[in-house]
């Protein structure tokens, strides 16, 4: 076996077990290799195609395949793809099975399929008693908890009510939003609250009996329209910082060690650490720098950091490392690059959330000398 098979074979079975390749493995496979290897991979073809590894027979799988394509596809690249397969001895017969197979479910020539879509909708809400209920599909669950009724009322949204009860304990539950979704919260007591993706955000089921209303932000990125009850100061812990509000409208964002808070209405108030708190107006930016400890408050184009609870992704010149690591977190892919250089090129535009990953990078191509690759879970960027 010559380096080049073993490698492929390394490739595939490393995908076929639901693993990522390693960039090195990645980076020493030819464009006709990682063509046909991504054809294979959108098509879930990949555990086929290690069971044709040990039927090769290349003459005879050339001359089925040859059957079975368009006269005008012999000598187009899917045509060079498969003699490039068969000339680093990858038996025809695992390129002609896929051929074979797709045409069996479509009756047309394969194109290079799309990626398959990411379920934005989906969490996990922890119990206070450890349980778990997965929050996916449509409304209509409905389950009574510590003196409150929890209802999943659309495919997104978890609503508390509180009802007549003498629960003497205060019960807390956590919603868990994975990589590659977001989901949205009414407490008992009307505050509304939209949970970035990579969240964790802990919360009683309801507030009464209580001289405030606290919440844990665990992890991520989360927006609040806080209901406002004078005698119960709202008040948000992150680990980090402290925000205390009335009644307002504000973000937080813990994806960095910066942890930046940015009020839209209202007014609260931040602390962290040892620094003197700052009281926010509308318009404004707390930020906690974990690393030096200090805290700042400074005005902000607020849109920039709110537009992710609207739909959109805005990016204003910022590093591609970062933008990058926003897109993985939302289409819930892995980031390598091929060069340190090119973490530091800089994009800025406006994307819709939804619009699926292949367009969204298309755009980003668009803007420089750049390419991207995706195998598996892992968009790979090179020049």
């Amino acid at each position: 076996m010559d380096s080049s098979q073993k490698v492929w074979e390394q490739v595939l079975q490393l995908l076929a077990a639901g693993k990522t390749p390693t960039a090195e493995q990645l980076a020493s496979l030819s464009e006709e290799e990682t063509v046909l290897l991504e054809s294979l991979q959108r098509d879930h073809l990949i555990p086929a195609a290690l069971a044709h590894l040990s039927a090769l027979d290349e003459t005879r799988d050339w001359e089925v395949l040859q059957a079975h394509m368009p006269p005008a596809q012999h000598t187009i690249s899917w045509r060079r793809v498969i003699r490039y397969a068969a000339a680093i001895v990858i038996p025809l017969a695992l390129a002609g099975g896929t051929w074979l197979a797709y045409q069996q479910r479509s009756g047309k020539p394969a194109p290079i399929a799309a990626l398959p879509p990411v379920d934005h909708q989906r969490a996990t809400l922890v119990l206070a008693d450890g349980s778990e209920v997965a929050l996916n599909g449509q409304a209509g669950r409905t389950l009574q908890q510590a003196g409150a009724s929890v209802s999943k009322e659309d495919s997104t949204t978890l609503v508390y009510k509180p009802e007549n009860s003498a629960t003497p304990q205060t019960a807390y539950n956590k919603l868990i939003v994975p990589r590659g979704a977001e989901y949205s919260l009414v407490l008992a007591d009307g505050t509304s609250i939209k949970v970035n993706a990579a969240s964790s955000l802990r919360y009683p089921v309801r507030f009464d009996g209580q001289s405030r209303r606290e919440i844990f932000l665990e992890s991520g990125e989360v927006y609040l329209d806080v209901a406002p009850v004078a005698a119960q100061p709202f008040v948000v812990h992150t680990g980090k910082v402290t925000v205390e509000v009335l009644g307002t409208g504000f973000n937080i964002n813990t994806y960095t060690p910066d942890v930046q808070t940015t009020l839209v209405s209202g007014k609260i108030k931040v602390s962290a650490g040892n620094q003197p708190p700052v009281i926010m107006q509308p318009g404004q930016q707390a930020v906690f720098n974990s690393r030096t400890g200090t805290l700042t408050n400074n005005e902000a184009d607020i849109t920039l950091y709110t537009a992710w609870k609207d739909g959109w992704m805005i990016f204003d010149n910022e590093r591609l490392e970062d933008v990058m690591q926003h897109l993985g977190r939302w289409y819930d892919y892995d980031v390598q690059f091929s060069e340190e250089k090119l973490k530091n090129t800089h994009f800025g535009g406006k994307l819709r959330k939804y619009q699926d990953i292949t367009d969204v990078l298309a755009v980003i191509k668009r803007t420089g000398k750049l390419q991207f690759r995706i195998t598996g879970k892992t968009i790979y960027v090179s020049e």
